[in-house]
């Protein structure tokens, strides 16, 4: 009876173990399925982006709209899923990567504050997500621009902040980014274009308030096969020729004050990874450093005659901080 009941037991575990053994195996099956479903999930069809672009509008909403709700499951945009039918969309097809196939690019935008652009490599009928340019305005505009010193093209994003219903300003500007080491590189940031108003009276003047209206619009030009990126920007400050209104007078109604024009020059500079205006030596550290933007041609600086004679640097390290612009030296 010893003999029987013992194994007995042992057949038990036995079966236990087998019933174990089993399970583990279903479950490792299930987890590779559901990590292969996973890695398939930011897979997009190029066929949506073809679609997307059909004179068929039915098809090219329910394509747009599949291509919107994929790009924000792949880079993980919960937050924005609730307005995906609501996101300006911009998209992009080209070739800024050197290897087999072509690249997408697609823009969104949640105006009047955010954008990202997501980046898919094409192989053949796919789209595999690749990663992003996060945290920009609402983008206007996405190229690509040839640097023969870089073996990738760069990427080239123009966006658009617009304020007037609250701050009274708009803005423009383009970023420039490298994709480098699986991710992009801002490497040049520009102002293109600016309008701010504001009212004397808020300022305090009690009578004969005029409006002013501070004013930028530049041309941005390329050379040396992209290796020198120039800009060249009209400055104006304007002052409304009527008086104690409320509302911002028509265009016709301002008069210049003040008119400059400044010009800009970034050269790519293999050291530093980007395009600077100059190298220089920090007189206070005795460190060299790439000079980024120079606020002293700032168009701010129209402002009451205030003067900006600070400097933004990076350093070896690759901190960004700004400095008295008398610190630079050759």
């Amino acid at each position: 009876m010893k003999l029987f009941k013992y194994n007995r037991r042992n057949i038990l575990v036995l079966a236990m173990t087998v019933l174990l053994v089993l399970a583990l195996v279903v479950g490792c099956l299930v987890y590779r399925g559901y990590r292969q479903r996973n890695r398939d999930t930011d897979y997009i069809p190029y066929a949506a982006v073809k679609n997307a672009r059909s004179i068929f509008k039915p098809l090219a909403d329910k394509s747009l709209q599949s291509l919107v709700d994929k790009t924000l499951d792949n880079m993980g945009n919960l937050r924005w899923k609730r307005y995906s039918a609501d996101l300006d969309v911009v998209i992009e097809e080209t070739d800024f990567l050197p290897y087999k196939g072509s690249e997408v690019l697609v823009a969104l935008s949640l105006p009047p504050q955010e954008a990202v652009v997501a980046c898919y490599k094409r192989d053949g009928g796919k789209l595999k997500y690749m990663g992003k340019i996060p945290n920009l305005l609402p983008v206007s505009g996405v190229t690509t621009l040839e640097n023969i010193r870089l073996q990738n093209r760069l990427v080239v994003v123009d966006q658009v902040q617009d304020e007037m219903l609250g701050a009274f300003f708009n803005a423009r500007y383009r970023d420039v980014f490298l994709w480098k080491d699986g991710h992009f590189d801002r490497v040049l940031g520009l102002l293109t274009h600016y309008n701010a108003y504001w009212n004397q009276a808020w300022d305090g003047v009690k009578e004969d308030a005029h409006w002013l209206w501070l004013n930028q619009s530049s041309d941005v030009g390329y050379s040396d096969s992209g290796e020198t990126v120039r800009i060249e920007h009209v400055q104006t400050l304007l002052q409304s020729t009527v008086t104690d209104v409320q509302s911002i007078p028509a265009h016709d109604d301002f008069a210049v004050r003040y008119f400059r024009m400044v010009k800009e020059e970034y050269k790519w500079n293999d050291d530093w990874g980007l395009y600077i205006l100059g190298e220089y030596t920090d007189s206070q550290t005795g460190e060299r450093v790439a000079l980024l933007e120079d606020y002293r041609n700032n168009v701010s600086s129209f402002i009451r005659g205030t003067r900006f004679d600070m400097v933004k640097v990076m350093d070896q390290k690759g901190e960004i901080y700004i400095i008295s612009a008398e610190r630079l030296q050759q």
